[in-house]
Parts: C-alpha cells; structure tokens; sequence
C-alpha cells in the first residue's frame, strides 16, 4: 500500500462555540503521491479544512498526522518550520510580498527553508517554472506591476520551486481564463508526478474534476468518514 502522507482523525475545527464546526471530518487518510481535489459549494470550509491539514490552524478536538508529525502536539514555531519543509501552499489572497520582485516571490521558500540551497540550479529551476506559468518576462516586476492573473501565477510557482511533499492550493484558477486555468493544473500536476509530491486542490471548477484521482465533496454529511 502507498505510504500515507496525511491523516486527520475525528477532525473538528469552530471559530466560535456557540456557531458549530465549520469543519466535521471523521477520517480522511490521503497517500503520499495522491492527487485529491477538495469541492463543495461556498461557506462549507474547504479554505478551513485545508489550513488545518497544513497546520496554519489547529483543531478544536481531533488531530492531524503530516509526515509524521501529528501538528495539533507541536509549537507555533515547529509546524511553521514543518510547511517551510514540506507543504507549497497557494493562497487565494497570493500572500505575495509587495517589495520582493516576482523572481525573488518565486525563491521566497528556498530562503527560508533551512535545508533548501538557493543555488544556480535553484534560481534556474525558478525561471523554468516561470517560464512555463507563462511569466517568464514579469520576473523584474513588483506585485504592484501584475495582473491578478500573473500574481496568482507567481504563487503557484512559489509553491512548487522548492519541490514540496504536499502541494495545497486553494482556488489557484480562480483569477485565470479557462485556456489558461488548465495548462496551469497541468503545469501542478507535472511537478507533482516528477516529484512525487501528493496535491489537495480547492476548486469551484468541476471540470476539472476529471484530472484528479480522488474528490473530497464538503458538502457531503460529515458520516461518510474518508471521502478522499
């Protein structure tokens, strides 16, 4: 059997008591190399559910074991140092850093990961996915300078430069024409088959459903237990 990256147990998560979980997960086991995308229609906690499986929040009851690591037992400190690791995360928001260029947005995570070179090969690396997102000539530009579209395009290769176990995305279509929206799957799915690396994706766009191996529907009963 595919050894298991990822393993969320009797997964609840609330913003406030008095409001209910926004997130009630029995089980969800995803495999090392999985590509899973996660639907559901709006307010039913794909956003949620994927920061808790990254460790960006912590449960209210329940755990999550990433790599080994069960994420609700360790520090702010260590689960931040664990995603530097090992997880590319696309925000919907980008997250870029408005006074970095789009090149330096790219090599963002080989400079914080500890273990990471940012060598000839890195920055190499960078422009080919550059390159390949269709932004090879933004790589001088401040986020100030891009397209909504070449934002998102800069945090998707952000995501895959330093080559990541887990690649979480969350929405990384939303601001791209359709043409454009699936060479950029494809471009996440490649990285992810030469790595590889397992990919949770968060979508609205059902057609793209057929090029994952597993959906997990949110807006399923939470009973259904491992719906990946």
């Amino acid at each position: 059997m595919p050894e298991t990256l990822l393993d969320a147990r009797d997964l609840r998560f609330a913003f406030r008591a008095e409001e209910g979980p926004v997130v009630d997960l029995p089980r969800l086991t995803i495999a090392r190399g999985q590509h899973t995308a996660i639907v559901g229609p709006s307010g039913c906690g794909k956003t949620t559910l994927l920061r808790l499986l990254t460790g960006i929040l912590v449960p209210t009851s329940g755990g999550v074991t990433l790599a080994g690591h069960a994420l609700e037992r360790q520090s702010d400190a260590r689960r931040r140092a664990l995603r530097i690791a090992s997880v590319g995360f696309v925000f919907q928001q980008f997250a870029l850093l408005d006074y970095c260029t789009a090149l330096e947005n790219i090599l963002a995570p080989l400079r914080l990961h500890r273990a990471a070179r940012l060598d000839k090969a890195a920055r190499q690396r960078a422009r080919d996915l550059a390159e390949a997102a269709g932004i090879a000539h933004t790589l001088a530009r401040r986020p100030d300078q891009l397209s909504q579209g070449e934002r998102q395009r800069v945090a998707i290769c952000r995501a895959l430069v330093h080559e990541p176990a887990l690649i979480a995305c969350d929405e990384p279509t939303g601001n791209l024409d359709p043409a454009r929206a699936g060479s950029i799957v494809s471009l996440i799915l490649h990285q992810a088959q030469r790595t590889g690396a397992t990919v949770l994706l968060v979508t609205h766009d059902h057609g793209l459903l057929p090029r994952f191996g597993h959906v997990l529907d949110m807006g399923l009963p939470a009973a259904s237990g491992n719906r990946a």
